[in-house]
């Protein structure tokens, strides 16, 4: 897979954001020392991996224990819990009025104007000490820290639970949003895309998880290892992603590929450049034909700024209801897993790793559904129905009519982070779901025979450049003017209108269908078929019945003798399945290569019997045979050597006598 990180390119929408982008105003809860930088290590929207995997629902700023938690805004006091046995349980929920407030967690909720708790309805000034930051009660890795929250209303589902937790707010912005850039708050680092992976859709499933509440918000989930990723490549390191293509797990166990994929990007930022890995604001993505230009245009997949949860409940009451964007819905568990992937090859940690699908979004906006983890890009959907439509019968019946023909596709993700600062990724992947073939009228020619090539799965009404290359073509091989015969065309299904072209000098030649027209071999996207012409018409033509080319045309090589020089076990092994001359057998698999018959024939040779369970054309067997001795020898000539052959009924088998 080739990789580039760029940071000199941002299109202009990202630059009128950052000129649009608010600036806070709002001080923070707690004061750092002039000169010290604060220290955040979890933000809004943030996977947390913590006794359940769940949103973030605010912002953790690190402070030494004993610092005063000061009052952001103004308001009532809604809910207050003070506990000096596990002190970090403390908090307090402030409502300023109008479906606006704060909560505060991780702290003693001391009044130090009276010396006691804090009582629901006392009003709280702006700036007003609220209480202390306190020591994490457990050893859990994370750092002391306050965690504030920008509230709204009554949060649905602490209404429901008992005292003190009825009044807690409900989260619905992320708090960086209203804090003040002064006192060294500067996001000072540009985010990363660290890695891009894709993924089959359908691998779009849960670890084993454990939920001893049964209400999809304590869920623990153990990564599975059985998710199949797309890692093969081409010659030249491109990655390879379709339906032609295969997959593999965390256990390399390899499954087929697929049209139906889900692209994953491993984001995250740093508050400041020593600061533990937190998540990104906004993630979007782009996917861009090379050739053809399909594209996805600029997908919005997520953004964590308000409020981009939209909780459905999956049962009727009496099970836990609490729809939309609340406490409830931030730790509902599938909710969570729409947007962060969490298996053993994309594992998403907190303050370390953050897999996003990107692909899991509707496209018209960045509210998250639980609908949405069945959405993915749909490489094989047909012609404007859309990247990630997965209705039924929205597949494309040919390459020419699909959203997304076969092409090389730059994939574009990037990020930004609540001051609009830009961090992307950009790879090139092959697109392979379609095979792209050529054939001709037929495989051997005489010398001054001209050539019909037809063939399928090419653009809808494209031009074709047709080379007959005198060498077996690889990856990445220019294609040379002198073999090019000039361009086909295709029809609107992609399949080639008819193409005549030479007559060509002896020898084999590769006929070659330059399907993106740029003069290279792209041994995933051009199709090829070998031909051979024979340097002479054989006297008395072929004489077998055969519509095929003239069975006295046969190869037999100088070097070889008679038939009994001749090396049977090097023939098998070129007429063995995907072996023949090149990988690229133009005729039926070969599915046995008997060793030459005890009897001889007419002039005491060995027979050759020949067993083909695809073909119907016993000449092309005698083809097979005459490009597999013409390999054995680089002395062979052509010789107007006599064959007979006896077709079965079936014509499945035959037998060659050489003379």
């Amino acid at each position: 897979m080739r990789a580039t990180k760029r940071r000199t390119f941002r299109p202009w929408l990202e630059l009128l954001e950052a000129r649009l982008a608010p600036i806070g105003t709002l001080p923070w809860a707690v004061t750092m020392p002039a000169g010290t930088p604060y220290h955040v290590t979890n933000i809004y929207g943030q996977y947390v991996e913590a006794a359940a995997s769940y949103f973030h629902a605010g912002l953790d700023i690190v402070s030494p224990v004993g610092r005063d938690i000061t009052a952001i805004e103004g308001g009532w006091v809604r809910a207050v819990r003070d506990d000096p046995m596990i002190p970090d349980a403390g908090f307090i929920a402030i409502d300023s009025g109008g479906e606006i407030g704060w909560n505060y967690l991780h702290m003693r909720a001391i009044n130090p104007a009276t010396g006691n708790v804090w009582a629901l309805n006392d009003w709280v000034d702006p700036g007003q000490v609220l209480g202390t930051t306190v020591a994490r009660s457990e050893p859990d890795g994370y750092p002391n820290h306050l965690h504030i929250e920008r509230a709204g209303g009554q949060d649905p589902y602490y209404a429901t639970q008992e005292a003190p937790y009825t009044g807690v707010r409900r989260p619905v912005q992320d708090p960086l949003r209203d804090l003040t850039n002064a006192g060294g708050r500067n996001d000072e680092v540009d985010p990363t895309v660290a890695d891009i992976k894709f993924r089959l859709a359908d691998d779009d499933t849960n670890g084993a998880i454990d939920d001893p509440g049964s209400d999809g918000i304590h869920v623990i989930e153990t990564p599975t290892n059985s998710h199949h990723y797309f890692t093969s490549t081409t010659p030249r390191g491109i990655l390879i992603v379709g339906a032609r293509t295969i997959t593999f797990d965390f256990n390399l166990n390899q499954a087929p590929g697929s049209a139906k994929i889900d692209i994953l990007a491993d984001a995250w930022d740093r508050f400041k450049s020593a600061g533990e890995k937190i998540g990104v604001k906004t993630v979007r993505f782009s996917i861009n034909g090379q050739k053809w230009g399909d594209s996805t245009g600029n997908v919005n997949s997520f953004y964590f700024g308000g409020e981009f949860l939209n909780h459905v409940p999956p049962l009727p009451p009496p099970a836990p209801q609490f729809p939309g964007h609340n406490h409830f819905a931030l730790a509902t568990f599938s909710l969570v897993r729409v947007v962060y992937e969490n298996d053993r090859t994309a594992d998403s940690l907190d303050l370390r790793d953050y897999w996003y699908i990107v692909t899991n979004t509707d496209g018209q906006n960045t509210i998250v559904t639980q609908a949405d983890r069945d959405r993915y890009w749909n490489s094989k959907v047909g012609d404007g129905l859309g990247w990630n439509n997965n209705g039924v019968g929205v597949e494309a019946p040919n390459n020419a009519q699909s959203e997304f023909k076969d092409d090389f596709y730059t994939v574009r993700v990037w990020v930004l982070d609540e001051t609009l600062r830009m961090g992307e990724r950009i790879v090139t992947v092959l697109l392979d779901n379609w095979e792209q073939l050529i054939v001709t009228d037929k495989p051997a020619y005489n010398p001054m025979d001209l050539i019909t090539v037809t063939g399928q799965q090419f653009a809808a009404n494209q031009a074709l450049p047709i080379y007959a290359a005198t060498s077996n073509p690889t990856d990445g091989m220019q294609l040379q003017a002198g073999w090019l015969q000039g361009n086909a065309t295709t029809d609107g299904n992609g399949n080639i209108v008819p193409f005549v072209f030479g007559p060509l000098p002896e020898g084999s030649r590769w006929v070659v269908a330059d399907y993106n027209q740029n003069g290279v071999f792209d041994i995933w996207l051009d199709a090829v078929y070998q031909i051979v012409i024979l340097n002479s018409v054989p006297p008395g033509g072929g004489g077998s019945g055969f519509s095929g080319p003239p069975l006295g045309g046969l190869r037999h090589g100088s070097g070889f003798g008679d038939a009994e020089g001749i090396d049977w076990s090097a023939v098998s092994e070129f007429l063995e399945p995907g072996r023949l001359d090149g990988d690229l057998p133009p005729f039926g698999s070969l599915a046995l290569i008997a060793t030459p018959t005890p009897e001889g024939g007419a002039n005491g040779d060995p027979s050759l019997n020949l067993f083909d369970s695809t073909s119907d054309d016993g000449a092309s067997l005698a083809v097979d045979l005459a490009f597999a001795l013409s390999t054995l020898d680089e002395k062979a000539q052509w010789y107007p050597i006599a064959a007979e052959a006896e077709l079965s009924e079936s014509f499945d088998a035959m037998t060659i006598e050489l003379y």
